[in-house]
C-alpha cells in the first residue's frame, strides 16, 4: 500500500499536480481536534459528526454501517496495562510542562477513574494529556541540544 501511494505521488508529480486528500484538510483537522469526545465519538458509533452530516446524502446502510470492529476496549486495556507505567510517571509524578496547558488535578483524578473503570471518555482524555506530556518533553529536550 505504500509503495502504491508513493507512486501516485510520483506520478502526479511528473505531471505537476499536487495529490490532496478531503480528510488532511489543514482546517478540517483543526475542526476534528477541537471537537469534544462526545462528538467525535457517541453512544459506540465513531465519526458521529460525520455521520449525522450526511444523513439524507448517503443511504443509512452505508452511513451507520457497523461492520467495522470497535477497538476501544483494546486500546482501553492496552493503556491500563502495558501504558500504566509511563502514565503514572507524565500524568502523576512528573507532569513538568503538562501543567501550563492542563488542570493537572482535574486529569488526575480522571487518570485514577481510568484506572478503576476503564471509561472510554476518560481513557481518550488520559492519552491525549500523556500524548501532549511526552510531546513537551520530547520538544523540550530537543530546544536543549540545539
Amino acid at each position: 500500500k505504500i509503495r502504491a501511494a508513493l507512486a501516485s505521488f510520483e506520478t502526479a508529480a511528473a505531471y505537476g499536480l499536487e495529490p490532496r486528500y478531503p480528510f488532511f484538510d489543514r482546517r478540517l483537522v483543526e475542526f476534528c481536534l477541537a471537537l469534544p469526545v462526545g462528538q467525535k465519538l457517541r453512544h459506540g458509533w465513531t465519526r458521529a459528526v460525520l455521520r449525522r452530516a450526511l444523513a439524507g446524502v448517503l443511504p443509512d446502510a452505508i452511513r451507520c454501517r457497523g461492520g467495522k470492529t470497535d477497538l476501544s476496549p483494546l486500546f482501553n486495556l492496552g493503556l491500563r496495562i502495558f501504558e500504566q507505567e509511563r502514565l503514572e510517571d507524565v500524568i502523576v509524578r512528573n507532569p513538568g510542562r503538562l501543567e501550563e496547558h492542563v488542570d493537572v488535578p482535574a486529569l488526575r483524578e480522571t487518570y485514577h477513574r481510568f484506572v478503576r473503570t476503564g471509561a472510554e471518555e476518560d481513557a481518550h482524555i488520559v492519552w491525549v494529556a500523556a500524548t501532549l506530556g511526552l510531546w513537551l518533553r520530547r520538544a523540550e529536550l530537543t530546544h536543549q541540544v540545539v
